[in-house]
């Protein structure tokens, strides 16, 4: 059986939307639903009880990913074994051909691919998306964003979640490109964020992850990509992208000084607080009375 690990931290305005579409294969018995509320001052977990009393939930006083990670691979009983951000959205079909693929003795990490709704960005979170989104990182196998997938093999390649911001990347650089896989006929959706500050905040708190990890685990790195090249070579093809690349690096400027800022903090050793964007998290769980 597959374990299903999602931490949440007042999710409750996403929640449901996340785990709706994975009911059918949790009351088949496909897979079990860790959901390891952390911190959680709101509704959370009272609504994941309500969906099916066959999800596990584990409850913890300490809002920390990083610690709902290692709590859910405790109570976890299965592999492959999956691990959802609980704002992103999957359905139950694209998780089972990634399940397939992690069943595979040569593939030890696995994900769909990222497909964003911009729908509900503004034009300045567009536009930006519209250069990012060319970079060569998305030409390679990419897992994390909200998505990844191991197999047994695979997480035996590390212990527990190191306190780190950035675990996507840390768990991505574990694995050769060899030893990874996209799966390209399955999906799984992210929800950017619908305006430019928020869109700053969760862009610098990536950049300050993948500083620290380089930092604490710079032998990760050789199984880092480069994309400069393939950027430009994507860029080239999409004349409007290419024609906003001075917009895209101003914003990008500003996030990196924001994360540097962050950086000098946690070397004074002053708390770094979580940020994440509430812009998204705004009445997802309509079909709830």
């Amino acid at each position: 059986m597959t374990s299903i690990i999602i931490p949440a931290h007042n999710e409750e305005r996403t929640i449901q939307r996340g785990i709706t579409p994975l009911i059918h294969g949790l009351e088949v018995n496909k897979y079990e639903i860790i959901v390891v509320c952390n911190g959680c001052t709101d509704k959370t977990e009272n609504i994941v009880r309500d969906l099916s009393d066959k999800i596990k939930i584990v409850s913890t006083e300490i809002p920390s990913k990083i610690h709902a990670l290692n709590l859910g691979d405790r109570n976890a009983k299965g592999f492959p074994r999956i691990y959802l951000d609980a704002d992103i959205l999957i359905a139950e079909n694209d998780l089972d051909k990634v399940i397939s693929i992690l069943e595979k003795d040569s593939i030890l990490a696995a994900a769909p691919m990222i497909k964003y709704d911009l729908s509900e960005s503004s034009l300045f979170v567009r536009l930006y998306y519209r250069v990012w989104l060319k970079s060569a990182y998305f030409s390679t196998n990419v897992i994390g964003s909200g998505f990844y997938g191991l197999s047994r093999s695979g997480r035996e390649r590390f212990k527990e979640f190191p306190n780190i911001t950035a675990d996507d990347e840390f768990v991505r650089l574990l694995f050769s490109e060899k030893e990874r896989m996209v799966a390209e006929n399955a999906s799984f959706t992210v929800f950017p964020p619908k305006d430019l500050k928020n869109l700053i905040k969760i862009k610098s708190r990536s950049f300050f992850g993948n500083m620290e990890l380089k930092n604490k685990y710079p032998d990760l790195f050789r199984n880092k990509e480069s994309n400069k090249i393939g950027m430009i070579r994507n860029l080239k093809k999409d004349p409007v992208a290419f024609l906003l690349l001075p917009y895209y690096w101003i914003i990008k400027k500003i996030i990196i000084s924001k994360a540097k800022g962050k950086i000098l903090s946690a070397f004074r050793g002053d708390h770094i607080a979580w940020e994440r964007d509430e812009s998204t998290r705004i009445n997802l769980n309509s079909t709830r009375d």
